[in-house]
């Protein structure tokens, strides 16, 4: 794959997990913050919704969780 393509990728994998994130943070800020309580407000605790307080560590997943998908998919293009 050329670096072009593996940048393009990698962005894209940052896109996809920055839009994931800010859901989760909307969503856990919408449930209370660090008050609120119930199944969804941790479900957004989980997802990384708390960002300063260790979600940015969900968000790093989540980028190479999608980076390295994206990453497959070219190899069994390249296969195929």
């Amino acid at each position: 794959m050329f670096l072009s393509k593996k940048l393009f990728a990698i962005s894209i994998a940052v896109v996809i997990a920055t839009l994931i994130e800010a859901l989760m943070v909307g969503g856990f800020y919408a449930m209370g913050g660090n008050t609120g309580s119930g199944f969804l407000h941790r479900l957004f605790v989980l997802g990384g919704g708390n960002f300063l307080g260790g979600g940015y560590i969900q968000w790093l997943t989540l980028v190479a969780f999608f980076w390295s998908m994206i990453e497959i998919r070219d190899c069994f293009n390249y296969i195929t």
